[in-house]
């Protein structure tokens, strides 16, 4: 199983598409789960493309758009899967997936998902944080500031889509 959202970017993911298929043995069988209406760390990363310090780490994010999100994701998710010869099993576009948890579990989860992190220098990882945590609030519309209200519960919706895919195989 592999997580959709840590394949960055169109070019990255039908690359991990091609790299499955050659992991894969005859006929064997993948899942991938995807957010796919919003992907939350991108969002946040959106909002950090704003503040001029961050750009440069995060200008690739200014205008992102989940690659399934759109009224052509069903043409778009065979194009891409029959491209890398995987045979699409099923799919499914899950439109309430609602999970609870406490904000702290939240942001620990948006804070273990931040790639961009690593390529911050150290003198300004400090800063780089205050203004992700802030840009984790705002795209989640919850406040994680309030180190009282930190362990209280809360619940999101995050539609997913689930594919079940198969190595396609050839006769010679």
């Amino acid at each position: 199983m592999i997580p959709g959202s840590l394949l960055r970017g169109q070019k990255i993911f039908r690359q991990a598409l091609f790299n499955s298929h050659d992991l894969l043995k005859p006929h064997g069988e993948l899942v991938y789960l995807f957010l796919y209406k919003r992907v939350p760390v991108f969002e946040c990363y959106r909002e950090l493309s704003r503040i001029d310090r961050w750009k440069r780490y995060t200008e690739d994010f200014a205008d992102f758009i989940p690659r399934y999100s759109g009224s052509d994701r069903i043409s778009k998710l065979e194009n891409d899967f029959a491209e890398a010869n995987l045979k699409l099993v099923s799919y499914e576009f899950e439109k309430e997936s609602i999970i609870f948890t406490s904000r702290r579990n939240l942001l620990s989860l948006h804070l273990t998902m931040n790639s961009i992190y690593q390529l911050v220098p150290e003198d300004h990882k400090k800063q780089f944080l205050d203004d992700y945590i802030k840009a984790v609030s705002v795209v989640n519309g919850i406040d994680f500031t309030d180190e009282e209200k930190l362990d209280d519960e809360i619940q999101m919706n995050y539609p997913v889509l689930t594919i079940h895919a198969r190595k396609k195989n050839y006769e010679i």
